[in-house]
């Protein structure tokens, strides 16, 4: 049954670790729980028992008994000190960058 309280909706950066893990029963779907504060943020709390749909999970730790489930997204990300994203693993190692870099050539024809 779909979770109607936190579905279709918008979490960014949102702490969600008080509220009762039993409000997070069913599945949520098409929702974004995206953490701006890094890899691995602790946004839901560590009973809590969900299946996300098409949701953005990227960089938000997930209890373990919740389910990622189909076209979710729960990439760990992280930005280096250039100001470009990085896929990074477990270690925050990067493994990609999240979009293509781009080389800027300055007026004196060297990268800038």
């Amino acid at each position: 049954m779909q979770n109607a309280q936190f579905s279709g909706k918008d979490f960014t950066d949102a702490d969600l670790r008080s509220t009762p893990a039993a409000d997070f029963a069913g599945e949520i779907v098409g929702s974004c729980f995206y953490q701006q504060k890094g890899p691995g943020t602790p946004v839901f709390p560590d009973d809590a028992e969900a299946v996300f749909v098409r949701c953005n999970l990227d960089n938000v730790l997930i209890p373990p008994g919740c389910v990622v489930g189909e076209g979710c997204t729960a990439k760990r990300i992280k930005v280096d000190e250039y100001g470009v994203d990085w896929i990074v693993d477990a270690d925050n190692l990067p493994i990609e960058p999240l979009s293509e870099i781009v080389e800027v050539i300055g007026e004196d024809g060297q990268p800038v």
